[in-house]
């Protein structure tokens, strides 16, 4: 009897085994355990399982790391530490995909497609990944053709925004030493606010993306690759942060008007002037008696 169990024990620890976390922190490929850096990784499996679609709902799971979007762009931050939504700064956090540095915040809108692993280094990495690195840095890698024919597509409904988003990727051989991958992401929102005086909802959004990874091995030892990839994305409407030019000081200052376009002189605030012959009114009125008073 207590060999029996014995022998079960073992079978269960067997079975119980830790599976070996590679990671690329490196420059190398090792394991987790052999890297002196804070390292948080999340794998295409996990990516997969808590159904995360942005770098913002993967940042709600790892400690010490925040990121968030503005008008301008993302915010990134590692304990702390970021550059804010300044686009004439570089990011404290450098984000890397496949090894390409991405300095700007905005780049971070078309980062997050169809990815193998996620890796978030925490602390100064300027020996391995240059500057901008203080805070510490973000090194994405993206799903590799495959040897054999394979393809996913997901869809997505965001209730609040009533946005609609279909991914989806298709992997295979070409030739015995030649492989190829086509990713896609398209995104339509609607908005999450009613602007009463165009009568649409705002702020619209249309993504378009796509990536085509392509591997070539003409010899045993050698291994070459190619990815390339072409992202769309345009906004239709303004944040209820947009300021609004009045008429009279549309007309008083050219430059300013010029510089904020036709949509900011082209609506009135509530903070009218009477006595400049503005009539009172704001922007929760009719389009057509907001129109007339302009």
């Amino acid at each position: 009897m207590s060999y029996a169990n014995d022998e079960t024990s073992a079978s269960d620890v067997g079975e119980r085994q830790l599976e070996v976390i590679t990671v690329t922190a490196q420059k190398r490929t090792q394991s987790v355990k052999e890297v002196p850096l804070s390292v948080a990784t999340v794998s295409r499996e996990a990516i997969e399982d808590m159904n995360i679609s942005n770098t913002e709902e993967l940042s709600s799971r790892i400690g010490n790391f925040s990121v968030s979007q503005s008008g301008q762009g993302f915010n990134i931050y590692m304990r702390g530490l970021g550059s804010g939504p300044n686009q004439g700064f570089e990011q404290t956090v450098g984000t890397y995909v496949d090894g390409i540095y991405r300095g700007r915040g905005h780049l971070m809108r078309s980062t997050f497609l169809d990815l193998e692993m996620v890796e978030v280094l925490r602390g100064p990495q300027g020996t391995l990944f240059g500057m901008n690195t203080t805070a510490g840095a973000l090194n994405l890698t993206t799903a590799a053709p495959t040897d054999y024919f394979s393809g996913y597509l997901n869809g997505n409904y965001d209730m609040t925004d009533q946005g609609l988003t279909f991914e989806g990727a298709v992997s295979g051989p070409l030739a015995d030493n030649f492989q190829a991958r086509f990713a896609f992401r398209a995104v339509d929102s609607d908005g999450y606010m009613t602007n009463s005086v165009t009568e649409q909802n705002e702020v619209q959004h249309e993504t378009l993306l796509g990536r085509l990874s392509l591997a070539w091995q003409p010899t045993d030892r050698l291994s070459i690759d190619l990815k390339l990839q072409e992202d769309k994305d345009e906004f239709v409407g303004d944040s209820n942060t947009k300021g609004i030019l009045e008429p009279a000081l549309a007309a008083a200052n050219p430059v300013l008007a010029a510089s904020l376009g036709d949509y900011g002189v082209s609506l009135t605030s509530a903070k009218t002037t009477p006595s400049l012959g503005e009539v009172e009114g704001g922007v929760y009125g009719k389009s057509s008696n907001l129109k007339d008073r302009v």
